[in-house]
């Protein structure tokens, strides 16, 4: 889940990016989404989020196992994922 708020310059830019990768990279779309922080309430208290935007990846149990933070930094973890799942399809 990737977090954003409206009015946020680096949260713009980055759902962009990522669309622009999910348009090409089906794996993804079945597991990313994005989530405005204002709608979602509940979950952001619950996971404590207060930067933005913010990628969170939990496990089938709801508990939080990885969190990126910043526009930079998400692109960057999405790229190394789309990397790892082509090698592991192509090896």
């Amino acid at each position: 889940m990737i977090f954003t708020k409206d009015r946020c310059g680096p949260c713009a830019k980055t759902k962009e990016f990522i669309y622009d990768l999910l348009e090409h990279n089906l794996p993804l779309t079945e597991t990313l989404s994005f989530l405005k922080a204002e709608n979602h309430s509940a979950l952001v208290e619950a996971y404590n989020l207060n930067l933005y935007p913010t990628l969170l990846v939990t496990g089938p149990n709801g508990l939080e196992v990885e969190r990126v933070v910043g526009g930079t930094a998400i692109r960057d973890c999405v790229e190394a994922k789309l990397i790892e799942i082509y090698r592991s399809n192509n090896s």
